[in-house]
């Protein structure tokens, strides 16, 4: 069951932020406060209802806070309010509160007070809504205060002309088909003139005009005012919110021109006057939780699937990984000019006490001591893997690690539960990728603590992505990825058969599968992902024939939805035709009737158009161990590849043995600098051998480098093992791979493996 969430309503007056508390109504919380920052007055005597300065803030809407008050009236809500003080002091997308100068304090903080004030009359309060759609910078704040306070953030409208069907004026066309009437204020774009002034943002006329101006001025989201193109008052609305009724001004016909071709609306004698208006959440859109392509394969995907039960060359005993090779020869530290990749780290098995918080504390202490030793702070890693004995310990345990990480983008991470996959006494083991080539204050990543019903909010010390050069010399980004579990994003519930009514014939497994899937996919797309190098599957235990079952779905997913997203790279080419009707592919023509077509603007993932070997799909490891975060059956993960300027060339090697076990390469080459990853599924310890042969030509060595050239920075590659048998101790204490211990893995095609490998290549 969701949780009913106590909200204080941040509000600017504007369009956004009174249509996300209809989102809050309609996800089943209830809004206690409303709450409001408005520009400090010249003077001491100036009273909060009379217009002063537009601060033109990029934090807050000011422009018409003179009406503020009557929305007490209008909404029947308590209203708090609170002068803005001090200026745009940090201005990266990113936010972290400066506390070493108070007197030069950021305008951000100004929403401290204003909510502890809600609080003190308020103390149930455990919420904050906020009408952020497109600007990170104005989501991130709001999220720093959040977390500070411990409040949930609320940004049900985040993302939203990302969600079906894809586009940006979708979402007026929802605010109108709810009775919410905005009139607009403010212009300050070319293409949106004064002829715009007071008319109703939502209004069918208006909207197409909107399309039309933006069209030949605009930018993404100019439709929707998100560069500041205009700004709204909101003013009337549906009687489930607006209960006191709608607010009324008398309009100047000459407004007041400001810089750049700027205007704003003069109005006088505002005040609230009743007025009948339907209930209006019955016409209230809740996206869908599945995009159209992952609906279709959802759809497609078979449920009875002939398990692939084939014999492999293991030990099927837990730790096996471990059972020739005691785990402390397993962990290494290895540096590239660009990268360090820290390996396998555990607690010494003699130090006493042994408890997994102490392990954890002292794996972060000999952690701390790596990165001093390289000159780089936590700051600097961008992904980590978090393997613990058992999922009841992430709550003690998640503390210790999140003190890591005070910056404002903290790394992806993915978090399994290996059971007695683990070596023995072993609770805890933490493997990291740090970059060495980027600031870490200026890194791109994507960190989203709101809920929104775009996908699963980051809540706590990990980011959904993390995007670093790939190399030195690179034009390429390896964005890493947080393993992905099947959560309604609007409630971060794990997903039911009956939340997603268009597979209600499918198994929660495969509905799990597909929900996970999809987040994957969204992450990639902002992230600027082209091209997923390996997908890794993680299943929690089960049966063995639920086990092939699962693995058979997983892998046919990631397949089947390489070829969805195939088909309109190959009708683009046959047709070029660039406008699609995204409500008619939706909704069969149910959609709003003066909604005309509009090209879905979401980035290609796999963009074909960046790659050579089009035919190819990228493998997909399933791997099964103990259990995953909040019970979820399935979570996905794959390193991308972000290639700004390049192509990314797919190869698949296949070579003999005569031992008659053939080893099959996958590789991914981003650019020409020499990067490149490499997939083996591994049947038969004797392939290990041949991959040697089969990698050679690729530039790959084919010894691991000493010590002395691990100090000069000379490792040319590192390697990733997903393993659920014995592997040759010579190799793994030559290789020295990162390890994740499983107790089953299956290659791309559903048949079982030794172990999944994933080889990353550094280039120049």
């Amino acid at each position: 069951m969701p949780e009913k969430l106590q909200v204080i309503a941040l509000i600017s007056g504007g369009k956004d932020s009174l249509f996300s508390i209809l989102h809050c109504l309609a996800q089943g919380h209830e809004v206690v406060a409303l709450a409001n920052l408005y520009p400090a007055p010249a003077s001491p005597d100036q009273p909060a209802d009379v217009e002063g300065e537009d601060l033109d803030s990029f934090m807050y809407q000011t422009v018409g806070h003179s009406i503020i008050p009557l929305y007490e009236q209008a909404l029947k809500l308590p209203l708090y309010r609170q002068p803005i003080y001090g200026g745009a002091v940090v201005t990266g997308r990113e936010y972290a509160p400066q506390t070493e100068n108070l007197s030069n304090e950021d305008e951000t903080e100004s929403l401290v007070p204003l909510l502890k004030k809600v609080l003190q009359d308020h103390p149930t309060a455990n919420a904050v809504s906020t009408g952020a759609i497109l600007s990170t910078y104005q989501r991130t704040r709001v999220e720093s205060v959040c977390v500070r306070l411990g409040l949930a953030s609320l940004g049900y409208l985040w993302q939203y002309p990302s969600l079906p069907p894809y586009a940006e004026s979708s979402l007026l066309h929802d605010m109108g088909a709810v009775g919410q009437d905005a009139r607009i204020i403010k212009v300050a774009s070319g293409g949106i003139d004064t002829d715009f002034l007071w008319e109703n943002v939502a209004a069918r006329r208006t909207v197409e005009k909107l399309r039309r101006a933006a069209g030949r001025f605009g930018g993404e989201g100019a439709v929707l005012g998100e560069g500041g193109e205009f700004e709204t008052l909101a003013v009337a609305g549906p009687r489930i919110l607006w209960k006191g009724g709608r607010i009324e001004v008398h309009v100047d016909p000459e407004p007041v021109r400001g810089d750049g071709g700027s205007a704003v609306v003069r109005f006088t004698g505002a005040k609230v006057e009743d007025s009948a208006v339907e209930d209006g959440l019955q016409n209230l859109r809740i996206p869908d939780i599945l995009d159209v392509e992952f609906e279709e394969l959802g759809k497609q995907s078979p449920e009875e699937i002939l398990p692939k039960d084939e014999a492999v060359d293991s030990t099927r005993s837990e730790s096996a990984i471990f059972s020739q090779t005691p785990p402390h020869l397993l962990q290494t530290t290895y540096v590239h000019r660009s990268t360090l990749t820290i390996s396998n780290l555990i607690s010494p098995l003699d130090a006493a006490p042994s408890d997994p918080s102490s392990q954890l504390t002292n794996i972060v202490t000999d952690l701390r001591q790596i990165l001093a030793d390289h000159d780089v702070t936590p700051a600097s890693i961008s992904s980590t893997t978090l393997l613990l004995r058992s999922m009841t310990l992430f709550v003690t345990l998640n503390p210790i690690y999140g003190a890591l990480f005070t910056a404002p983008v903290p790394p992806a991470r993915v978090t399994v539960a290996c059971g007695d996959s683990l070596p023995s006494g072993v609770d805890v083991m933490l493997s990291c990728t740090v970059d060495l080539v980027g600031s870490p204050g200026e890194r791109r990543g994507l960190h989203v603590q709101s809920r929104s019903y775009w996908a699963p909010a980051n809540i706590g010390p990990y980011s959904q992505a993390v995007a670093v050069p790939a190399s030195t010399a690179s034009n390429t980004d390896v964005v890493h990825l947080a393993g992905q579990i099947p959560l309604v994003p609007a409630s971060m519930t794990t997903v039911t058969v009956s939340d997603v009514p268009a597979l209600k014939n499918v198994s929660e497994f495969g509905v799990q599968t597909v929900v996970a899937l999809q987040h994957l996919w969204r992450i990639g797309r902002v992230m600027n992902v082209h091209w997923w190098t390996c997908g890794v599957a993680f299943i929690s235990d089960c049966s063995r024939e639920e086990g092939n079952r699962r693995a058979s779905i997983a892998s046919r997913a990631w397949r089947g939805i390489h070829e969805i997203m195939h088909r309109p790279f190959e009708q683009h080419e046959e047709e070029d035709d660039d406008d699609v009707d995204v409500w008619d592919m939706k909704y069969g023509g149910r959609g709003p009737a003066a909604l005309e077509p509009e090209k879905d603007r979401r980035p290609a993932l796999p963009d074909y158009n960046r790659v050579q070997g089009r035919s190819l799909t990228p493998p997909c490891f399933v791997a099964q161990v103990l259990s995953l975060p909040r019970d979820a059956q399935i979570e996905w993960t794959s390193p991308g590849l972000s290639a700004r300027s390049s192509t990314v060339t797919l190869k698949s090697v296949t070579s003999g043995t005569a031992a008659g076990h053939p080893v099959e390469v996958f590789s991914a080459q981003p650019g020409n600098d020499g990067t490149a990853f490499f997939m083996v599924g591994i049947t038969h310890a004797s392939q290990l051998e041949e991959l040697k042969q089969v990698l050679a030509p690729a530039g790959l060595p084919e010894e691991t480098p000493t010590e002395e050239k691990k100090e000069e920075g000379d490792v040319d590659a590192v390697f990733t093992v997903y393993v659920a048998g014995e592997l040759p101790r010579a190799w793994l204490e030559a290789v020295k791979p990162t390890i994740v211990p499983c107790k089953r893995v299956w290659g791309s095609d559903g048949s079982e493996l030794l172990a999944g490998v994933v080889i990353r290549k550094f280039g120049s």
